[in-house]
């Protein structure tokens, strides 16, 4: 196997492997929050802005901290009030 053949099956595996955490996180939060589950909400969105924080990603932390507060106090709410999760 020659060196351009080599690199054409490694470079598709090593270009994903650079997909930001953030985009990740974000993926994952969407896939939680359909579940209906508040709590977990809570905690994938509080991983999606630690992922931007983690980047140095100042503008994405901070919408993603917002949201992860509203989703927190969103699920804390209803758990005080007694309202099914």
């Amino acid at each position: 196997m020659n060196k351009a053949s080599l690199l054409a099956l490694l470079l598709p595996a090593a270009l994903g492997s650079c997909e930001k955490q953030s985009a990740a996180a974000e993926r994952e939060a969407e896939i939680v929050e359909r579940t209906g589950d508040r709590a977990a909400t809570c905690e994938a969105k509080r991983k999606v802005a630690a992922a931007y924080l983690s980047e140095k990603n100042e503008d994405g932390y901070r919408l993603a901290h917002a949201a992860a507060e509203s989703a927190c106090l969103n699920h804390e709410l209803r758990r005080r009030n007694g309202v099914a999760p």
